[in-house]
């Protein structure tokens, strides 16, 4: 490749998806050269005869077909070396790999993709693959084991947090100048002190009336509730009966229109309820099932429920219970 009148030993026609620079990357893979050297060989080229010609030497293919492609570079690129060749990119570089490293994460262009062997992911960089091996695979795992419990972490910073959040181990504890309390986390802190003392506090006050809310998701629910504003009602499609809570308008479903019922039967009669506290209710006066009883102490009379204990206290035994 050192004189630039010859052309390449293979290159491939683009094809109709092809870019300026996919097309040069693909010749690049082609002649088997890395798409750095191959860059540099280009720009060694285009220096000598401009792009187009520099290209259709190399490659045999007409000026008017390369010129028919998409170009994205930028006109005379080869004359900044250390600059970005894309269009409309303004970075900048200090080394020749830099550059090609930009090319590659920003613009995916001269990748060389590092293909995992156990499942489609692929990565720009080698070390991506084997962080992915490490926490998809299982492979090359250097497990950081805890020393008081059995966890282990693949990383050492899990392991760090682990030690920090079960064995109060490395903490950095922030303490609140006000109280005893102290926070392993400094929000949490902040959080103390504005719900407990009141500093710190941005409060979000109602445009309608006196009330203010330490968090803005309370003054929506006091706009809701107290003005009717922002709400989303939820409307019976039986009747005029509307709801602000989902919830409400299941118990009114259920207890007008017996819909969504979830019966509570009796297992000792035919009578049934929708609440689990009325079948309790019936249960304990119609079959003195789990019934509290009330006994008197002055006589053998025993009673369901405590008022009628007190009638009883009052009209037999003259015992005024208040």
């Amino acid at each position: 490749m050192k004189n630039i009148t010859k052309p390449l030993p293979i290159h491939p026609l683009p094809s109709s998806e092809d870019t300026m620079s996919s097309w040069i990357e693909t010749l690049a893979m082609a002649n088997m050269t890395s798409f750095q050297i191959f860059l540099k060989y280009i720009e060694k080229a285009a220096r000598e005869r401009d792009l187009f010609p520099a290209l259709s030497t190399l490659t045999g293919i007409s000026i008017d077909k390369i010129s028919n492609l998409l170009n994205e570079l930028k006109a005379n690129f080869w004359e900044k070396p250390n600059q970005c060749p894309i269009q409309n990119c303004d970075y900048k570089v200090k080394s020749r790999g830099g550059l090609v490293s930009h090319l590659a994460c920003i613009h995916n262009i001269g990748i060389k993709w590092h293909e995992c062997p156990h499942c489609d992911y692929k990565a720009k960089f080698k070390s991506g693959l084997t962080t992915h091996l490490a926490n998809i695979h299982d492979i090359g795992v250097n497990l950081h084991e805890c020393p008081y419990c059995d966890y282990k972490a693949k990383h050492k910073p899990s392991l760090t947090i682990h030690l920090s959040y079960k064995h109060n181990i490395g903490v950095k504890w922030h303490e609140c100048p006000h109280c005893d309390y102290k926070f392993k986390q400094k929000y949490n802190l902040k959080r103390h002190l504005s719900y407990k003392h009141n500093i710190g506090v941005k409060w979000h006050e109602c445009p309608y009336c006196d009330y203010k809310a330490k968090q803005k998701g309370a003054l929506k629910k006091h706009l809701a509730n107290k003005h009717n504003i922002g709400v989303k009602w939820h409307k019976c499609p039986h009747c005029d009966y509307k709801a602000k809570k989902s919830y409400s308008l299941k118990s009114h479903l259920s207890y007008k229109h017996n819909i969504g019922v979830k019966w509570h039967e009796c297992p000792h009669c035919d009578f049934k309820a929708k609440d689990n506290s009325n079948l309790k209710r019936h249960l304990a006066n119609k079959h003195n099932i789990g019934v509290n009883w009330h006994e008197c102490p002055h006589c053998d009379y025993k009673f369901k429920q405590k008022h009628s204990l007190k009638r009883h206290l009052a009209s037999k035994h003259d015992i005024d219970l208040k």
